[in-house]
């Protein structure tokens, strides 16, 4: 199926990239988002990994417009590609930048932020469409490896969050209204939400007390991150909704304002 192909594809970049970023100062993992486009009858047809790795949150602006259709990047992408490979030569970098990819999907880097990483089914090119119709200033020169490190540092990175059951609201004994259970997984209704459609999906309060961070089962696992996908797209079918984006903010500067890993759905149509 499309989405284990993707599962695994994705978690494995994320967690590299992870490892890759980690701030050397404090050895912290950089705060991220991670979405998806879910389609009824396609599946999966693209998603985005957007490490944190400037001052600017996932909550401010992804970028800075300079002029109709101008994007301003804090570095190239051509730098980003380069820290995750380990080569700093002054040779431009291939076309697409292709960081991995399996026998579905492909993960690309380039976007709206220098550092995203976009997912997307074989055999199309994202970021190929993406330059077409996007003019790009990128900012800083390349200096080689020092310069490039440099740049990846991030004193500012908030420390994470921890998690307690005690007063967590996902880790109430009680049952929501509306409330579905499937396995180790909740879906809720979001009703604090400007969309109409808008489910949360949340490991329960039981994989917490394991004594396990639920990101370890449903979200650095590949097997795990497939079920939650899956949920989603069962959710989908249930509901009738044709299209919905699927995502999940880790960290504070990544948008994450409860410490219990919990997913986003929210209809499209």
């Amino acid at each position: 199926m499309l989405n284990k192909d993707l599962a695994q594809l994705a978690i494995e970049v994320v967690c590299d990239c992870q490892e890759k970023c980690k701030d050397p100062e404090t050895g912290l993992n950089p705060d991220f988002g991670l979405s998806f486009h879910l389609d009824k009858t396609k599946g999966v047809l693209s998603g985005s990994y957007t490490p944190i790795l400037n001052h600017l949150g996932y909550d401010s602006n992804h970028y800075i417009v300079f002029g109709e259709g101008h994007i301003v990047k804090p570095w190239t992408d051509e730098d980003f590609w380069r820290f995750l490979k380990q080569s700093y030569d002054e040779q431009n970098a291939p076309d697409p930048l292709l960081i991995s990819e399996n026998q579905s999907f492909r993960a690309v880097v380039g976007g709206y932020r220098a550092g995203q990483i976009i997912f997307a089914a074989k055999p199309n090119s994202p970021w190929n469409d993406f330059k077409r119709k996007t003019k790009i200033l990128s900012g800083g020169s390349r200096q080689g490896k020092e310069v490039v490190q440099r740049k990846m540092k991030r004193p500012w990175q908030n420390a994470p969050f921890i998690h307690s059951i005690d007063g967590c609201p996902f880790c109430r004994d009680e049952t929501e209204p509306g409330e579905i259970r499937e396995g180790e997984l909740r879906v809720l209704n979001n009703i604090q939400t400007p969309y109409d459609f808008h489910k949360l999906i949340v490991p329960t309060r039981y994989t917490y007390e394991r004594g396990k961070d639920a990101s370890e089962d449903f979200l650095y696992d590949s097997s795990g991150f497939n079920q939650v996908l899956d949920l989603s797209q069962k959710i989908l079918d249930d509901n009738k909704k044709e299209r919905a984006l699927f995502g999940v903010h880790i960290g504070f500067l990544g948008g994450q304002n409860l410490a219990h890993l919990h997913y986003h759905l929210t209809g499209l149509d």
